[in-house]
């Protein structure tokens, strides 16, 4: 049963992963398999880093305290994807470049990703999402997104918009939060 919050928890966090593959793949901006790898292992790492810090936290606090915490915590970022949907209107589409992706966007890429999920990877740790499931689930949907994106941009070469995966982001952390909180209760 606690595989089921942790593959909400990859794919939520691995969203931004889908919209920067589509944001290059648009652009006729290849990422090789390799930066790939790179780019979700540095992500692995920073979003395992978190976790462990956030469970480290359990040892000095109640078991109900930090499943309200880390599910509150689920439930304002939710909030807040589902704002910037509706707030903030989506930058235009710039013109395709037919390019490869240098190695120094791989990394700034891959810590900007890295940073995007240390928060709510932060919060997982907190509410106790085991470790191993949700860095192998986030591992596996930053890979899988970032590689679908890539294709999904190059096929389509049209506007693309974040907007809608801001809300799906929004929609999912705020089931996890809901679902960490009514779990954490029951057990």
């Amino acid at each position: 049963m606690q595989f089921i919050p942790s593959l909400l928890f990859g794919v939520s966090v691995s969203l931004d992963a889908l919209l920067v593959g589509i944001w290059y793949g648009v652009r006729s901006i290849h990422i090789r398999l390799w930066q790939n790898l790179f780019i979700s292992l540095i992500t692995l790492a920073g979003t395992c880093c978190a976790l462990r810090i956030g469970s480290s936290f359990l040892l000095f606090m109640p078991r109900s305290f930090a499943t309200i915490l880390g599910s509150s915590v689920f439930i304002v970022y939710g909030i807040y994807y589902l704002l910037k949907f509706r707030l903030f209107p989506p930058a235009p589409v710039a013109e395709k470049t037919d390019a490869s992706l240098p190695f120094s966007q791989a990394l700034s890429l891959s810590i900007a990703l890295s940073a995007n999920n240390m928060g709510i990877g932060l919060s997982a740790g907190i509410a106790g999402l085991p470790v191993s499931h949700a860095t192998a689930a986030t591992f596996f949907f930053s890979f899988f997104f970032l590689f679908l994106g890539n294709r999904l941009g190059k096929c389509c070469r049209q506007k693309v918009t974040e907007s809608k995966a801001d809300f799906l982001a929004g929609i999912l952390l705020i089931v996890l939060g809901i679902w960490e909180c009514v779990c954490g209760f029951l057990s």
